[in-house]
């Protein structure tokens, strides 16, 4: 059977390693013709990774077979292995059956055993009740005598070596207990734990020797403590009638205490006045305390008060200092706004200077005219030169005449403008008298607050030293108090001690109950372990059967394993057909992709021209909506911090009042408390007084209380006639003696206590070591060994026939998982292979795909549209600003755009970012056009909005529409729907303030990015006419540290009148008067640059020579640029500020400046262009890496 098996799939493989060399033939040709061709880089790149993922299929196919082949001889050498096992298993279930027999015979002897000790208990019972009637029988004799407490003593000794002996054979029980247990544990384990069983056996035979001399040991014991209770009785009654001797010496002595009685009686009428009087002057002492503690409570209430004054006083003082700083704050925008003023008359006499030339020239040029008219008559070969002339000249008239038109315009807005900012000053200067005003009524009050605030702090001091002085007689009475409180604490003391005493007798009484009740708990602890090892016997059997149903269940899943490796061979000869036909695909799409390729280029073409157009179009109108929202936003600024003020003002005034309130209320507490105040010399006499005459009672009662404690008695004794010192001696003696008797008599019952127990536990030995086994239990217990011994053999051949068995079921399982990974291993690359050919798909439809979004997006905002057939009815499109979820709100959007807007959109970029979806890189010009209607409006708000950023297309993979459309701004950060920020972003674009001059040609740039402060262009090289400033630079500084570079915005008039005249014709040689342009760039080495635009001329070799040898003209290569614009007047200090601002922002985005290249300062607007209106920009070259590094 095994050769049948071989033979066709050897043939097989021979087949696949023949085909599959052909194919790496086929791709190896491929290949040599991808390579010269860039276009197709990233086609090559895919296939040669398509070529891999198919060579590692091959081998692994290669590899699975040999495996599939390998199991399939493992199996058919296991299923023997199997059924060998199977009849091993039936032959065990046989000796496990008699091995539960035997078991069963162990368990009935373990119950006899429990019998035995049952009986035992009851005997040991009977014992307790026996040594109950004899401790009552001594109970009944007479108390030990003085002379016997030695022998006590050695009763005690033995009592406490008897228990601790008691409890070493219980702990030796317990043991035994224990290792029943254990043997019967150990059978069912085996040999090992029988042979620990055997020396525990040979241990118990010791110990019994042992326990047998001890029960020996005790009976002599027993015999000599008989003999001494006998001498014991006989000393106790010749104690007996000692004590009888001593009885009637105590009743002698009970008249002597009786008159010692009379005498303490006396001393107890002493000391009961004595304690009246020192009642009394204790009742004093407390009212004392009382109006102390009132006083106290009373200068603590002026202290919070006091507190509280300054703390309103320190309020008043801040606010006063926040009233001078608004008034220093007002006064500064005074000062601000006059400087502004002077600014603004500054700009108008410049502006009048400029219209005064300007009319002096047109008067000049019209002598001029005159002067040719009659020339004309005489000069007619001069003719057609003239009428030249006369055409420039119109043309300067009616500039000029316009130029002065707009001056006269400019010259009243400013008139306006000064009128509206003289009223303004008028009302601050108004302001600023009242709040000096107020600042000079708030000082005086201050002053007056300061002086008041000084005289209660000085009475304040005074107070609290009065106060002080009465802590410390306070504390000194505290002391003596304390002193009082100690004595009591020793009396109370004492009484503890003998409490103590007490629950000490107590808990040793509980303790020994408690013991008792643990051994009762023991005895249920091992017959529930008993019960527990049944337990485990039975589930083990259960155990067993379970593993021979496991053994089923694997030989089933073996089964299932062999199909499905079926099934995966199967797969595998589908997916090398799949493969075939993908690659005829393959060959298809690169034709097609070549042909999108060529007309591609072809559309970016006319792409860039028209984006050319857009963005100058669009820079006009950014700077323009930058210029007005910056002249909104200061207007917003000035109303508000006029409210602001205005509202400040009104708070001060309420404040002012209060405070004036909280003034008069304070003075009203000053004018009671100094009342109050008035008479504390009289209460410190009176507490002085009492502190005296305190101090004396207090001596007094000490010395009282010293004699009471420690008596005289020799003084006493003295002054009674007849009085006999060895009588007293005599009682003492007899007190001392009661006291030792009570003593030694209480020792005496709790001997005789522990006696009764001793014999308690002597009878229970007694009773266990005469019912302790004999030869014929030898005889069983080896019996019993020899049993054990071959059962232990049967239990470890059973063992290591498990282990066996155990060692099989655990290969068979180990070969079950490895199987398992191999089918999952198979699946996984499978599965793989799948997705591969779904993502081969998906890139056969990206090229497409990428070409049609080119196509379409060019037709955005014209009249033909996009194409809405290629979107889903359901599209999620997004934006920071706008939301839809059909193509309906799409085509809404884009139709909104159109009538409010001019806009005009420039595709940089397209890239697959993910397997369905495509990103690309715009920038789009929307110029707002509602206004251009309005007569006023239309001219001055046309403002360019302009946005960069990324769309993202996910197109369904299988109907090949798009269904999501996300858009991501460069400008902002938070690119939510409904953005704040992006609101931002739009309307700061739609209100700026600076315009760009109409009609003038400006050099032409593409813009790639536009971020919130800054923007990156790529200009086209462009013609400029260059001077050097020769006023020289106004402000130096070191890039590099190496070369020295000129502020651009530094004085440049000399090379701007120079530039000025060759664009006028007065500076060329061919005196060619052309069109004028915009900006004027100066850049840090000193140079100005005048734009020549495309009407003048295309070429350097096209532009006249200049008259001057200062001026150049040159053709200026373009490059990428930051741009960062700005409005107002362009100064030194702002250029520099507006640089480092735009350096910080590259960094901050990290990209850098072109290494020793310095930067350009951009000037739009003409000098009659108010400052608010003027656009500036500041220029650096970028370096391509940096920039490269953050464009996709």
């Amino acid at each position: 059977m095994a050769t049948d098996d071989t033979g066709p799939s050897k043939a097989g493989d021979f087949g696949n390693t023949g085909a599959f060399e052909v194919l790496e033939r086929e791709f190896q040709e491929v290949l040599q013709e991808l390579v010269g061709d860039t276009s197709l880089e990233r086609f090559r790149i895919e296939y040669e990774k398509l070529h891999r993922a198919l060579k590692k299929s091959h081998d692994g196919e290669k590899r699975l077979v040999k495996k599939c082949r390998e199991l399939n001889a493992e199996i058919v050498a296991n299923a023997a292995k199997v059924q060998t096992a199977l009849k091993l298993n039936e032959e065990d279930q046989s000796t496990i059956g008699a091995l539960k027999k035997e078991i069963e015979k162990a368990w009935k002897m373990v119950d006899a055993s429990h019998e035995k000790e049952a009986k035992a208990k009851e005997t040991i019972q009977q014992l307790k009740m026996e040594i109950a009637n004899l401790t009552r029988l001594v109970e009944q004799g007479s108390g030990l005598a003085m002379g016997e407490e030695s022998t006590l003593n050695d009763l005690l000794r033995q009592k406490e070596d008897l228990i601790k002996e008691r409890d070493q054979q219980v702990d030796q029980i317990m043991a035994l207990r224990a290792e029943l247990m254990e043997s019967q544990e150990k059978l069912r384990v085996g040999e090992n734990e029988k042979l620990t069983i055997e020396s525990e056996t040979q241990v118990l035979r010791d110990s019994i020797a042992e326990r047998k001399m001890e029960a020996e040991r005790e009976s002599r014991k027993k015999d000599k403590m008989e003999k001494e209770m006998k001498e014991l009785r006989v000393t106790l009654e010749a104690r007996a009638g000692d004590v009888k001797m001593r009885q009637a010496q105590v009743a002698a002595t009970e008249e002597t205490v009786a008159r010692l009685e009379q005498m303490v009686r006396d001393s107890k009428i002493t000391t009961d006045r004595v304690q009246k009087d020192y009642n009394q002057l204790n009742e004093k002492v407390q009212k004392l305390h009382h109006d102390l503690e009132e006083q106290i409570h009373a200068n603590t209430q002026l202290l919070a008060e006091n507190s509280q004054k300054q703390v309103e006083l320190k309020v008043k003082e801040d606010e006063i200092a926040q009233v001078k700083a608004e008034a220093m704050r007002v006064n500064k925008l005074r000062d601000q706004t006059a400087k502004k003023i002077k600014q603004l008359e500054d700009q108008r006499t410049e502006v009048e200077n400029e219209r005064d030339a300007a009319k002096l020239e047109i008067s000049n040029l019209e002598h001029d005219l005159e002067l040719k008219a009659k020339d004309m008559d005489f000069e007619k070969k001069k003719f057609d030169e003239l009428v030249r002339e006369r055409d420039i000249l119109s043309k300067l008239r009616s500039q000029a005449e316009g130029a002065t038109q707009k001056q006269v315009d400019l010259i009243k807005i400013n008139d306006n403008t000064k009128r509206n900012l003289e009223q303004e000053i008028q009302g601050y200067r108004m302001e600023a008298q009242k709040q000096s005003k107020l600042v000079w009524q708030l000082e005086k009050e201050r002053e007056k607050y300061a002086v008041e605030a000084s005289d209660a702090a000085s009475k304040y001091m005074r107070a609290l030293e009065e106060v002080k002085l009465r802590e410390m007689a306070i504390i000194d009475l505290q002391k003596r108090i304390s002193e009082g409180e100690g004595r009591l604490k020793q009396q109370q003391n004492l009484y503890e001690a003998v409490r103590a005493d007490r629950n000490l007798y107590s808990k040793n009484l509980i303790e020994a109950q408690d013991e008792i009740q643990e051994m009762k708990r023991k005895f249920k602890i091992m017959q529930h372990q008993i019960e527990q090892l049944k337990e485990e016997i039975s589930a083990k059997d259960l155990a067993l059967v379970k593993e021979h149903f496991e053994h089923m269940s694997v030989e089933k899943e073996k089964e299932s394993l062999r199909m499905e490796l079926n099934k995966a061979k199967q797969q595998i000869k589908e997916a090398d057909t799949a493969i075939g036909s993908q690659r005829s695909e393959i060959e298809k799409l690169n034709h097609i992709i070549n042909e999108a390729d060529q007309e591609r280029m072809r559309q970016k073409k006319e792409y860039d021209v028209v984006v050319n157009e857009r963005d100058i179009l669009g820079t006009q109108l950014i700077r323009r909506n930058d210029e007005l929202a910056l002249l909104y936003e200061k207007i917003k600024i000035q109303q508000s911090t006029l409210s602001k003020g205005q509202i400040q003002y009104r708070d001060r005034l309420n404040e002012i009042r209060v405070l004036k309130i909280k003034l008069n209320d304070l003075k009203r507490e000053l004018h009671i408390l100094k009342s109050s105040v008035a008479n504390i010399d009289v209460l410190k006499r009176e507490v002085h007084q009492l502190g005296r005459e305190l101090l004396q009672e207090r001596t007094k009662v000490k010395a009282l209380s010293e004699e009471l404690e420690n008596p005289l008695n020799v003084h006493r004794w003295r002054k009674l006639e007849g009085s006999d010192p060895s009588t007293y001696e005599m009682i003492q003696k007899i007190q001392t003696l009661q006291k030792r008797l009570i003593a030694k008599t209480e020792e005496v019952v709790e001997k005789d206590l522990l006696i009764q127990e001793k014999e308690k536990l002597y009878m229970e030995l007694k009773n266990i070591l005469a019912r302790q086994p004999g030869p014929e239990v030898a005889e069983q217990l080896s019996i019993y060994q020899a049993n054990l011994r071959e059962k232990t053999k049967q239990m470890k051949a059973m063992a290591s026939e498990l282990n066996m068995y155990q060692a099989q079921v655990n290969e068979y399982k180990y070969e079950i998982e490895r199987l398992v990974r191999e089918l999952g291993d198979m699946k996984r690359k499978y599965f793989d292979t799948k997705r591969r050919e779904q993502l081969d798909k998906e890139r056969m439809i990206k090229p497409a795909k990428m070409a049609f979004l080119h196509e379409d997006l060019q037709h955005l905002f014209d009249d033909q549209g996009i194409d809405a057939s290629s979107y889903e009815d359901v599209v999620d499109f997004r934006d920071p600003i706008t939301k839809y979820s059909s193509i309906g709100g799409y085509l809404f959007n884009i139709a909104f755009l159109k009538k409010a807007f001019n806009p005009k959109f420039e595709l940089h970029e397209s890239w697959v970012s993910e397997p369905t979806a495509v990103t690309t890189r715009w920038t789009m010009t929307m110029e707002f056009t509602l206004t251009k209607g309005l007569p006023l409006i239309g001219k001055a708000f046309r403002p360019t909005i302009v946005f960069t950023g990324t769309s993202k297309y996910v197109f369904n993979p299988d109907s090949g529409k798009i269904y999501r459309h996300i858009d991501i701004w460069d400008s902002i950060e938070n690119q939510e729907y409904f953005s704040v920020e992006a609101f931002g972003d739009f309307f700061r674009q739609l209100l700026q303030p600076y315009t760009t001059p109409e009609g003038l040609e400006t050099p032409a740039y593409t813009l790639l990015k536009r971020t919130s402060d800054y923007q990156i262009r790529r200009y086209a090289p462009f013609l400029v006419v260059e001077c050097e400033m020769g006023d020289g630079p106004s402000l130096a500084s070191s890039t590099n540290g190496s070369t020295p570079q000129v502020n651009p915005a530094g004085s440049g008039t000399s090379a701007f009148r120079q530039l000025a005249a060759y664009i006028f014709g007065s500076g060329n040689e061919e005196k060619r008067v052309m069109a004028m342009t915009t900006p004027v760039y100066s850049d840090t080495s000193g140079r100005m640059q005048f734009v020549v635009g495309p009407s003048a001329a295309t070429t350097t070799a096209g532009m006249p020579r200049p008259v001057s040898p200062l001026v150049a003209t040159r053709e200026s290569p373009g490059g990428l640029f930051a741009v960062r614009a700005f409005n107002g007047l362009c100064d030194e200090v702002s250029a520099e500020r507006e640089h480092a601002t735009l350096a910080a922002s590259l960094a901050r985005d990290g990209m850098a400046a072109q290494a020793g290249s310095g930067w350009t300062l951009a000037r739009y607007n003409g000098p009659g262009t108010p400052a608010v209106l003027r656009r500036n920009e500041v220029l650096v070259p970028l370096d391509e890496a940096s920039f490269l590094q953050s464009w996709p």
